[in-house]
């Protein structure tokens, strides 16, 4: 370690008619790099950066002790270089060399297709002349990829996007409430927007689109029941529906779903159960009622009251966080075809329709990882 006495330095020191002159010659060596250089007691040293090792740095000994050093060095052996702390230097006028950057394209291919999925761009963004010229000026060693290699970059990105939420979804111990919005494209297409609404172990309300699948018309509730049908079926989630709200449909009915429907009323069976009994048992309800009532307060966050005080009343709470998931008005699946709120853009409606799903669906779950729900 260098001592109270020593002074840093970037370059060596002389002495003229018994004066000491700095000579601020810089040091050219990468191998400083990895030392500070300090003078001690009038001698030059090399603190070693990982080690903290002193060596000697006259300008006659050369730097070749040095590098010796380093090679041998355990410490600096053994630290993972994505961890260091790059070794920049700033050649002005915007120019920075950076040292110790492993650049990998696996991961830059990744980030890219990330990028097209969470900000709608085309696919075609990857021949855009303009773009090819400022990834390259970005990282040289980038080659940029086809279109049909980003599309099975995407779809991988939404399969395992896909197997986390619906891994999510098993584990969720509320149930979910579905929202169904028809749309059509800009070419009169049909799509079917299926969104699950749920609240968390946290209390706190969430929505994803989980389908975007193309419907070819008529669009009869027999037809819609179908695809929703399949929907539940494929993502293991028919016992965990609490109600299915539809807009907008062509039929203007309600859909069908041919499972037990009253397996959707066990929760509320068992309180009418719990509550049956002498007269003098009271209920969870009986307590619930008797609290005292909370002045009006445009603040008041009705799940946060739930999270905190729903210990004391386990059944109703259970039946509260699968009502207040219900959305009270459909949620515009609009939102999904365009951050513009309009109907599939035109450079998507030329997509195949599972890349169209793929994009729609997994733009929900990125955003919503970014927001802090990772589906863990």
């Amino acid at each position: 370690m260098p001592s109270a006495g020593s002074t840093p330095i970037t370059g060596s020191t002389s002495t003229t008619d018994g004066i000491l002159v700095s000579k601020r010659r810089k040091l050219t060596s990468v191998v400083w790099n990895d030392f500070d250089k300090i003078i001690e007691d009038g001698q030059d040293y090399a603190i070693c950066k990982h080690c903290k090792g002193k060596l000697k740095a006259d300008s006659k000994n050369g730097t070749k002790h040095l590098h010796v050093h380093i090679d041998r060095c355990m410490k600096q052996r053994n630290v993972d270089i994505r961890q260091q702390l790059l070794a920049v230097e700033r050649k002005g006028h915007g120019k920075v060399q950076i040292g110790g950057f492993t650049f990998d394209q696996e991961i830059s291919r990744e980030k890219l297709a990330r990028a097209i999925i969470l900000h709608e761009y085309p696919l075609s963004i990857i021949d855009h002349v303009g773009f090819r010229e400022f990834a390259t000026s970005l990282q040289p060693l980038f080659k940029m990829v086809s279109r049909n290699t980003i599309k099975g970059d995407i779809m991988k990105i939404y399969e395992v996007e896909k197997d986390k939420m619906i891994s999510y979804l098993e584990k969720l111990q509320s149930r979910v409430a579905i929202t169904i919005d028809m749309w059509t494209s800009n070419q009169k297409k049909g799509y079917m927007a299926i969104t699950v609404h749920y609240i968390d172990e946290s209390w706190l309300l969430h929505h994803h689109i989980v389908r975007f699948v193309y419907v070819p018309p008529p669009h009869t509730k027999e037809v819609l029941s179908d695809v929703l049908m399949d929907f539940l079926l494929d993502w293991n989630m028919d016992r965990k529906v609490s109600t299915v709200t539809v807009d907008n449909c062509s039929s203007s009915t309600l859909l069908e779903l041919n499972y037990d429907e009253q397996d959707h009323l066990s929760k509320f069976d068992l309180f009418v159960h719990s509550t049956i009994g002498e007269s003098h048992t009271k209920s969870e309800l009986d307590y619930y009622l008797e609290e005292s009532i909370l002045p009006r307060n445009s603040n008041f966050d009705v799940l946060s009251w739930w999270k905190t005080n729903g210990i004391k009343y386990p059944t109703l709470q259970m039946t509260v966080r699968d009502i207040y998931a219900i959305p009270v008005s459909i949620v515009a699946s609009e939102s999904a075809f365009s951050t513009g709120g309009r109907v599939v853009s035109k450079h998507r409606t030329r997509l195949h329709l599972d890349t169209l799903e793929a994009l729609m669906c997994a733009q929900s779950w990125l955003w919503k990882k970014k927001e802090g729900n990772r589906f863990t």
